[in-house]
């Protein structure tokens, strides 16, 4: 499970090679912490597990396990007593928390535990959301409007209330209706607009205004490049506007989305940032001029993803198979390689890059028979059935 879910992870910033840098990973304690985070929140997970978990000393761990449905009644009362309020909130809104623990939780020393085992479980009659719906306390108006059995009338209503975040509750509830969404649309406040925004069941109109609204902040616009049904000539609007902004953070989604157009790709392969040419590279869109300008790349990382793109052209392939290892490791596994670069490849110095040639689906019978006596780990690995990754992860923890 930690070898699985450590290439996972390194998957988007180095595919196969990353495992060469994570090979001291392997049953680490934060290998370890992630697996629980994981597991905790994993409905899958059994309820003998959950309850293991439910005593992690990490923090993760049982916020996680508060919010399983899974969750086994004993974790729950375990959790209802922990030290920390978020725990015990989630807990409180749980679907599977039976209604002695919500008893308790609604006598909590603080008061946001207090309003979750109010209004936040799923649980409370529609009636009783209805009448909390016009409290006093905004707390508890937050609770209701995020709870899924909230009435259409309190929604309506929760949707023109003076705090934001109750508007903002109300927008991302899955019960709210498309006419309410609509309302919540023209807000003038950012943070129900990126709810708005990231709602797949808001209106199309309503994302189509939004997207050509000239006063609509870069972060919801983000948010709006991200809702599959934003229409595609919206879309392409906003992503070149957000292609030349200031921040990183918002260059860097433009370069990995799939709906980029090729020209601005190529201009944000001009970007000061190799982690932003690197998603240039690894762009599907990128068109094979700007990636052969990117194939001369002084950052390693933006060369290895250039290496791995299917639209690379051949001469540019050549010449990064003379590159990094793990470059060359990406011209190995590219889908496009011609069949001669295979044949210079299968004697690289490095048994990772020989073993990717030997389970390369366009490998030469007669390359295949000569590396099935290739003595090193990794080829006879990979020969034997072995994942690549895995192959190549096993030989790095043991060099």
């Amino acid at each position: 499970m930690v070898m699985r879910t450590q290439l996972r992870r390194c998957s988007r910033w180095g595919g196969a090679v990353c495992v060469l840098s994570i090979s001291s990973a392997l049953s680490s304690p934060l290998s370890d912490f992630f697996d629980h985070v994981e597991a905790a929140g994993d409905s899958r997970t059994p309820a003998h597990k959950l309850v293991e978990l439910a005593a992690a000393e990490e923090y993760n761990v049982r916020v996680n396990v508060a919010r399983n449905p899974s969750a086994p009644e004993a974790a729950l009362e375990a959790l209802s007593q922990d030290s920390e309020m978020l725990v015990r909130m989630f807990v409180a809104r749980n679907s599977s928390t039976p209604t002695s623990l919500l008893a308790l939780l609604r006598q909590d020393a603080d008061e946001s535990v207090r309003w979750a085992a109010i209004a936040g479980h799923p649980s409370v009659a529609p009636d009783v959301l209805a009448d909390l719906a016009a409290h006093e306390e905004a707390g508890l108006r937050r609770e209701v409007a995020r709870n899924p059995s909230v009435p259409l009338s309190a929604l309506r209503r929760l949707a023109t209330d003076e705090d934001r975040l109750v508007r903002a509750w109300a927008a991302g509830n899955s019960s709210t209706p498309a006419p309410v969404l609509e309302t919540l649309a023209a807000d003038d406040d950012v943070n129900v607009l990126l709810v708005v925004a990231e709602n797949v069941k808001t209106p199309v109109k309503a994302l189509a205004r939004l997207a050509r609204d000239p006063e609509t902040d870069s972060m919801v616009m983000l948010t709006l490049v991200r809702n599959p049904n934003t229409p595609k000539d919206a879309l392409g609007l906003m992503l070149s506007k957000l292609a030349s902004h200031s921040e990183r953070s918002i260059r860097l989604p433009v370069a990995e989305h799939r709906a980029t157009p090729p020209d601005v790709l190529d201009d944000l392969a001009k970007d000061s940032e190799w982690i932003v040419r690197s998603s240039v590279a690894g762009n599907a869109n990128t068109a094979p001029a700007t990636l052969q300008k990117l194939a001369g790349d002084k950052h390693e990382s933006v060369r290895m993803w250039v290496a791995a793109h299917w639209a690379t052209p051949v001469a540019h392939l050549w010449a990064l198979s003379n590159d990094e290892l793990r470059v060359r490791i990406s011209v190995a596994r590219n889908s496009e390689i011609p069949v001669a670069l295979l044949r210079k490849l299968r004697s690289d110095e490095d048994s990772i890059v020989r073993a990717a040639v030997a389970v390369h689906p366009r490998v030469p019978d007669d390359v295949l028979r000569e590396l099935q006596g290739d003595s090193s780990d990794a080829v006879q690995c990979v020969l034997s059935g072995g994942d690549f990754e895995d192959c190549a992860l096993l030989l790095g923890a043991a060099e």
